[in-house]
């Protein structure tokens, strides 16, 4: 499970930092995070994108804007928008409506939206840029 921050890192890799590069280590260590604490370690791309199953969980209205890149302009390199699993694998999201506050309404059923349940009891589907979403309840005050 990883969290998504609002200025797209995941799993203590950063936008623009040297670490999003790495192609052969499974665990690597930073001194120079952008952000507190300076000093980590981190899983990188080979492990995150062999991974069986992948869930980032959003929450709040600060991570709107991430959300809306990560789901709508991956190609802008965000860091959770580059985990991408080898099949069978899959990426999950679970996002409250706060953080899916900039998501035109028109595509608010489209979305991973895990909030609200479903209008009937069976999981609704999307494939959406090669990714499948699945949309079910989830209340993120049990986190």
């Amino acid at each position: 499970m990883c969290a998504r921050s609002p200025d797209g890192h995941t799993c203590s890799l950063f936008p623009g930092h040297p670490l999003l590069n790495e192609q052969d280590g499974w665990v690597a260590w930073l001194d120079d995070s952008p952000k507190p604490p300076a000093t980590r370690i981190t899983l990188t791309y080979p492990v995150l994108n062999h991974a069986h199953r992948v869930a980032f969980v959003s929450t709040g209205e600060g991570k709107q804007d991430v959300m809306e890149k990560v789901l709508d302009h991956p190609e802008e390199g965000l860091p959770s928008s580059r985990v991408k699993v080898i099949s069978p694998g899959r990426v999950y999201f679970f996002s409250d409506d706060a953080a899916l506050g900039c998501v035109p309404p028109s595509l608010s059923l489209s979305l991973p939206r895990c909030v609200r349940s479903p209008a009937d009891d069976e999981p609704s589907f999307l494939v959406r840029s090669k990714v499948k979403y699945e949309r079910t309840s989830f209340d993120a005050a049990k986190l």
